[in-house]
């Protein structure tokens, strides 16, 4: 798909959302953090090259759900009094394995001793989903993300 179209369908979504001001209009994750989830998850090993684990690759997903942030512990860092994170729209990366034709979320629920690894940026634990992306709002341009980092926004070029 190209940028013009890409850009298109983003205007058009933006448009249908624009009373909504806490709107996700974009998350970004590194590719390290991808692709770290994709390992944890058992989809790709780190000990063989990529290129060997071709085949093996269409029995995995990724299931990309919406969420909204709902306390500090599911958000990114902030040192602002009131997290900005909280109350607002993210994308929520999960891996899927197809079994049986049936696509099935690759997920665990939390431990019953609360120690969730689940609740942590750095992906220590199989079988959790990937949250904590930098989402626009409240990292919009030009503003930088919690990170430091600057994103674009193909609706701005």
């Amino acid at each position: 798909m190209d940028k013009g179209t890409i850009k298109d369908m983003v205007m058009t979504y933006r448009s249908n959302h624009s009373s909504d001001k806490n709107c996700l209009k974009f998350i970004h994750f590194s590719l390290d953090e991808v692709i770290s989830l994709f390992i944890k998850n058992g989809a790709i090993d780190s000990n063989v090259p990529i290129s060997q684990q071709m085949n093996n690759l269409p029995g995995f997903g990724l299931k990309i759900y919406v969420g909204t942030h709902m306390t500090k512990y599911d958000t990114p860092p902030s040192t602002a009094a009131t997290n900005p994170y909280i109350g607002k729209d993210t994308a929520i990366l999960c891996n899927t394995q197809l079994n049986s034709l049936k696509w099935e979320d690759q997920l665990k629920p939390a431990s019953a001793d609360g120690n969730d690894t689940g609740n942590f940026v750095t992906i220590t634990a199989l079988a959790i989903g990937l949250d904590k992306g930098s989402i626009c709002p409240p990292d919009c341009p030009p503003s930088a993300d919690a990170y430091g980092f600057f994103h674009q926004d193909v609706a701005n070029s």
